[in-house]
């Protein structure tokens, strides 16, 4: 029984640990589950679904929607926002006059 409890144990320790890499893309949808092949519309899609260790991937074209509430990382797991290999994303926010490009807080 002791070792059916471990192996259990082990699996959803390993699995709650590990990473997953999102995709934001001008062409996808927010209904998207966010993988390259069916990539979310907005870049706060990726920020509302991100957790510690997760990877968000910006296509290539200009985003004009802002992003807030971020969630935190951590040092050893950071949530991590990086533009596609070879393209490159613009993010302008929404205009409302009312945002900052990068609000840092608690940065070590």
């Amino acid at each position: 029984m002791r070792k059916l409890f471990l192996i259990l144990f082990l699996l959803v320790a390993h699995h709650a640990g590990a990473a997953t890499s999102y995709y934001v893309a001008t062409t996808g949808s927010d209904g998207n589950p966010g993988t390259e092949g069916s990539p979310f519309l907005t870049p706060q899609r990726c920020v509302n679904i991100a957790v510690a260790g997760d990877t968000c991937f910006f296509r290539g074209g200009t985003y004009t929607s802002g992003m807030n509430n971020f969630r935190s990382g951590t040092e050893a797991a950071p949530i991590t926002f990086k533009a596609y290999t070879g393209e490159t994303p613009i993010i302008l926010g929404d205009n409302s006059g009312d945002w900052f490009a990068i609000d840092i807080q608690g940065v070590r």
